[in-house]
């Protein structure tokens, strides 16, 4: 545990300084792609022994894919900000489409982790409902929130799941 946390934390500090030394905006490309092959790798590793072994997911990874999706939006935000902040929304979804992914998986392999497959949902959400204000302007945002609570309670209700429902109601209050 302590290696892949070492890891991350490395590829961090390299990530960082080789931007604020080198990076030019001429090189976005290859910086989101590496920056991506980082998120993806830094995402699925920590969670994969556990899936694989069954066994329960630990605070400390989740903690680690918080720690990853904030490091990974962050330069993405930094890089896409002033001339490309509509893509940053499809960057959203794409980061909220991963922990979905992640959540199927571990939906499959640990059923009985049920705080695993909420802070999965969690993440899932927190990226879908950013990404919205991302992509719509002024009513668009409203409305689109305001779509987005009823869709939650509905699951949140038929798979019996009460953290989801807090979430949906918090979009709900927030649209």
């Amino acid at each position: 545990r302590l290696l892949d946390t070492l890891a991350m934390v490395g590829t961090f500090i390299l990530y960082a300084g080789w931007f604020n030394h080198f990076y030019k905006p001429a090189g976005m490309g290859p910086a989101l792609a590496w920056l991506g092959a980082f998120y993806v790798v830094s995402l699925f590793l920590p969670f994969l022994y556990h899936l694989v072994r069954q066994k329960e997911i630990p605070l400390e990874r989740f903690l680690m894919a918080i720690a990853n999706a904030t490091f990974a939006a962050s330069f993405t935000w930094h890089m896409l900000r002033t001339d490309y902040l509509f893509s940053m929304g499809f960057v959203a979804l794409a980061m909220a489409a991963a922990y979905l992914a992640l959540g199927a998986a571990i939906r499959r392999r640990l059923p009985n982790d049920p705080r695993a497959l909420f802070g999965t949902i969690a993440m899932t959400v927190t990226f879908l409902t950013l990404a919205i204000p991302m992509q719509l302007h002024a009513h668009g945002i409203l409305l689109a929130w305001v779509a987005e609570a009823p869709v939650l309670c509905f699951l949140a209700y038929r798979f019996r799941y009460f953290p989801v429902r807090v979430l949906a109601a918090a979009i709900l209050i927030l649209g």
